[in-house]
This record gives structure tokens, sequence and C-alpha cells, in this order.
């Protein structure tokens, strides 16, 4: 009977287990999951936007102002003032630019001095900036300057004992935390990296920030007086990959220096959900000894999974119908479409908190143009209209499979997108508010680049970095990109590791380690950066983009007035002080150098020791 009674409860036990694992999986099959997910939902929340002075006193307020010194005639010069230019703009500084023939007989009322030109001969007599610094201004030079009369007059009070001939020099090494949280940081011979530099030699009393590989000094600064010159002996700065750099000199040229960021965590999966390769693929099946699908059922998406979960990531994927090439109607063969698995795929992706976009019907690029669809073996869009049919059909089977899901994403195949492509998506995709695609000028000119802005109906999110590989160019992107903007946008495509070219002839073993340490790297130097989907993200950004901040400085404090706040608003700290209390928000370091500070009121005041 004592057996009996046993076996009886252990029967109930197994009963009551089998009940509560069939419960959920119908859970994870039904459409509750979509009810519950609500990270998507959050960019039409309403919010009270906040403001810190009136309208009187925000005309009132005198704001720091920067100078940007550039000559039209030069090769580069006018590239550099405006990439310098964007990177103040999003660190909400005011910035003026004049030419070398223009410049202001009274300097006192900048902040800070940029020269974007390297040709400084063109000026006679260097004394009045010498004079400005002297008297506690800060002088950047953005660009390595030509030997002449103007550079030889004021090479010493730049530092510089010995001053040689010109050089190309290759790789970097950074010496202190000019990258936020990457002192130590070395990179080798890399293309991305290559600067024509002075050969020369530097005082003792200089603090250098970056070495090229070989050791001589790329980025110092140095004091004159009451103030400070940084010089940058190289001729990289005028790409968009080395704005981080930009901040950082800026930054240390001030005793303390605050901007606001945007406080990002992006990663995407391109072409995902989307229909699954059939058959085998010859590197898949000899490392796994399966068909392609199950290993992306049973040992990409697990790891992928696994990934997520450890490095506190929120994946954005977007949706591809077909991978068919038409471009006209119509388009409503669903043959060979895997629906089960793009529906497994898509609910699982929602369970973990992320988000689901549009890719597109196809992997056409959205653009009339055959001579760039030719680029990519793609078939150019005959009309608009045929786009906005084809975009239809890829939102009415988003709502097959994911029945009442609202998409807010659109990610362009191949980063293509032409004007008529966007215009189609605003026909076709109303709730469409975010379009993401490059960041990083395209040498072929064909990709859809984007600077973070409002640009009409749509919010344009760009991505930093991609792959699955730890490269050197990642590692580069990455950390200017978050010194400069907070931001870490990724994105990788599942069939990378099918094509023996994108995946460099690597293990999918090989790239997920490799993907892991991104991640996890990503998660242990920046702990502070917020994870988000897509649509999270890109509501962030457009309060980031409409708040205006006045800052107001003295020895012992900081106030930072902002309007039309809508909390919380992050901002990053340079300072060698420490700080004695922070009234409005609060405070994580972030390295020896810096803190994040997380305004929640739109007044915050920071004091110092």
């Amino acid at each position: 009977m004592k057996n009996e009674h046993i076996i009886n409860k252990n029967m109930i036990y197994i009963s009551i287990f089998v009940l509560l694992f069939g419960l959920a999986i119908l859970l994870s099959r039904s459409n509750i999951i979509l009810k519950l997910h609500t990270d998507v939902k959050q960019d039409d929340r309403v919010v009270d936007e906040k403001s810190a002075l009136s309208e009187q006193e925000e005309q009132n307020f005198k704001n720091d102002r920067y100078l940007v010194i550039y000559d039209p005639n030069e090769k580069g010069s006018e590239k550099l003032k405006s990439n310098i230019a964007q990177t103040l703009k999003y660190m909400k500084k005011n910035t003026e630019a004049t030419t070398i023939k223009d410049i202001p007989s009274n300097l006192d009322d900048y902040k800070s001095i940029i020269f974007a030109v390297a040709q400084i001969n063109g000026i006679q007599d260097m004394s009045l900036f010498q004079k400005y610094v002297y008297d506690g201004g800060g002088i950047f030079f953005a660009i390595r300057p030509e030997i002449g009369n103007s550079l030889f007059s004021i090479y010493r009070n730049l530092g510089i004992n010995e001053l040689g001939n010109f050089t190309t020099t290759e790789g970097i090494h950074l010496t202190s935390d000019i990258l936020i949280n990457n002192k130590g940081l070395s990179i080798p011979k890399e293309a991305f990296l290559l600067n024509s530099s002075l050969s020369l030699k530097l005082d003792e009393a200089v603090s250098v920030h970056m070495k090229s590989e070989k050791g001589l000094p790329l980025l110092w600064d140095t004091n004159y007086g009451k103030g400070k010159f940084m010089v940058f002996n190289g001729t990289f700065l005028s790409s968009k990959d080395n704005r981080g750099i930009i901040s950082g000199a800026l930054s240390y040229l001030q005793e303390d220096y605050i901007y606001p960021i945007m406080n990002s965590k992006l990663v995407y999966i391109d072409d995902f959900p989307a229909p699954l390769p059939p058959g085998t693929n010859k590197l898949i099946f000899r490392d796994y000894g399966i068909d392609t699908r199950t290993f992306y059922q049973t040992v990409w998406w697990k790891d992928m999974q696994e990934i997520a979960d450890s490095n506190d990531i929120k994946y954005t994927g977007v949706l591809i119908e077909t991978y068919n090439n038409w471009v006209k109607p119509s388009f409503v063969d669903r043959s060979g479409i895997d629906k089960d698995s793009m529906v497994m795929f898509g609910r699982e992706l929602l369970k973990m908190g992320g988000e689901i976009g549009i890719h597109g019907y196809n992997h056409q690029s959205l653009t009339l143009d055959q001579h760039i669809s030719d680029k990519y073996s793609y078939m150019s869009w005959k009309s608009e209209k045929n786009i906005v049919e084809a975009l239809n059909e890829a939102e009415y089977f988003l709502n097959m499979t994911l029945p009442g899901y609202v998409p807010k994403t659109y990610v362009p195949p191949s980063n293509v997108l032409s004007e008529q492509g966007k215009a189609a998506i605003q026909k076709a995709l109303p709730s469409i508010k975010i379009i993401s695609s490059l960041y990083i000028e395209d040498p072929t000119e064909s990709a859809y680049v984007q600077e973070f802005e409002k640009k009409g109906k749509f919010i344009e999110m760009p991505r930093l970095t991609s792959g699955y590989e730890d490269s050197n160019e990642n590692k580069w992107l990455l950390s200017n990109g978050i010194t400069s903007l907070g931001m870490f946008s990724h994105f990788i495509h599942p069939d990378d590791i099918l094509d023996e070219n994108r995946g460099n002839s690597k293990s999918w073993n090989e790239l997920s380690t490799e993907f892991s340490h991104i991640m996890k790297d990503t998660k242990n130097r920046y702990p502070w950066l917020q994870s988000k989907v897509a649509a999270r993200a890109g509501t962030d950004l457009e309060h980031y983009l409409k708040t205006k901040i006045y800052i107001q400085q003295d020895n012992d404090k900081i106030d930072v007035f902002v309007n039309d706040f809508v909390p919380p608003l992050y901002f990053v700290l340079r300072s060698s002080k420490e700080i004695s209390s922070i009234d409005g928000g609060k405070i994580t370091k972030m390295d020896s150098d810096h803190v994040l500070i997380k305004a929640e009121r739109e007044h915050v005041t920071i004091g110092f020791k």
C-alpha cells in the first residue's frame, strides 16, 4: 500500500509537470505573447517635456562657442571642417566656421578653436593664437600642420622639441582614455589607420594620448600659460569613423568637459526571420552532420539566445518573406516558405524582449536605378507603385505570421535605399518610424549612409559595426562611436556563416566565439550602456535630438540646464577633479577620467571638491 501511494503521488507530479510544460508550449505559440510584448510600443507613449529655462532666460544665456578654421582651397579641409562640426553638433556645442582669410580679430568669445587646415602658412602672424591660449583658451590642431614659417614660429609652444620631415605612420596605441575606457588599446597596421605625420620629438612635460604602432606621438596636449594646445599629428580625422578621437581631444582640452550622449546598445539581425535555406551546406555538414535548416533551428539560434542572455542584448530582427527576385506584381506566391520556422523564430525573439521590423518582401533593394542594383546582382524596381505593392505583401505576411504585430523599423536590403523607396515605405508602411542603414561612408557610393537625425517622417538611426568577427576595424569603430555618441549599434546576417568569403572560411564555433567576445567585452567595458530594441532607441534618440542644452561652469561646480527635457538624459563628464555632490541626477564611473551623468531632472548641478 505504501509503495502504491508513492507511485500515485509521483504520477500526480508527472501529470502536473506535463500539463505545465504543455501550457508553456501553447503560450509560446499563441498570440498572447504578442499582447504581452510592450517594448516596441513604448515609442507611442505620451511624455511631458520640461524646460529649465524660460524663453527669455534661454535667449539671454551665453553658451560656449567653438570656432573651426578651414581653407576651402585646401584639399580635404572642408570635409574635415564638416566632420568636426557634425561631431560638435552631436555634443550640443555651438559651432561657427570661418576661412583662414576671415579669422576674427577678437578670439576671446570662443571656448576653443579648432584648426581644420594644414596650410597654416596663410596666417602671417600666429601671435594672436598664442596670446589666446596663454590667456586661458584652448586650440586643437585637428590635422598635422604643414612645415613652414608659421609652424616654426610656434612649434616649441606646441610641446615639440625637434621637428623633422613628413612620414607615413601605421597603427595606433592609446596611452590615455581619450576613447572612453580604452587606455592601452593597440591596433596594428591597418589601411583605415594610415596617417601622414611629422617626425618629431616632444618635450617631457606634454601628455601623450595616442602613438603610432612604432611609437611616434600622434596626439598630445601641452599647457601654455593658462590655456592648452592639443595637437593631432596625422590626417585621418576627416573620416566619420574617427569622431571619438575628435570628441576625446576636445574634452581633454578643457579642465572639465560635459556633453550629452544617446546611451543605447542595439544589435540587429538582418534577414531574420526569413526562409531557411533547404538542403545541406558543406561547412555546416562538415562540422555538425546535419542539414542547414536543422542547424539554424537547433544550433545557431540556441547559441544566439545564449549570447543575448549572457550579455544583456535585445535583438531587433528584420523580416524577409522570400528570396525571389520579383520586382513586378503579383507578389502573392508563398510556395516553399517555411512559415512554421518563421513563426517559431518570431515568437521566441519577441519573448526575449526583441523586436521585429521589415527588411522587405524580398532582398531586392528599393531603387529604380539598375546601375546600382547591378553592383549587388539585383533587379531594379520598375516603379514606386510596384515597391508599394511588394511592401504591402510583406506587411500582410508579417500579420499572417504574427497576428496584430505592428512593425516600427525598416532596414534596407544591402543598405541601399532610394528616395522613391522611402516614399513607398511611407505609403505602404505608415507604422514605420525608423530607418536603420549605415553610418560609415560607403566607398562605392551606393549605400544609404545616414547621420542620427530626424528627416521628415523618419528617424534616421544608422548602424556602426557589423559581422561576427572581432576585427580591428570593429574595435575601432565601436570605441569611437561610444565615445562620441554613446551608441553601440551592430548588425549581423544569419547566412554569413554559409559563405566562405563573408565568413572568412571560419566555422560557426569560431564565429560565435568571436561574436560572443564582442558582446562580452562591450558589456564589461561599457556596463552603463542601455540595451534596447530599435523602436525604443528611436524614441529616445528623438528626445535627445530635440533637447537644448545650456552649460554654466566655474571652478567648483557645473550647472546643466535642459529645455524640452524628457527623463532620463545621459551625459559624459570628463574631469580629473573629485565630485563632491550631484543634485538632479546620478553618477556612474566609466573610467579614471570619465563619469556618466544620468539627468533625472531638467536642472542638474555637479559639485567638485
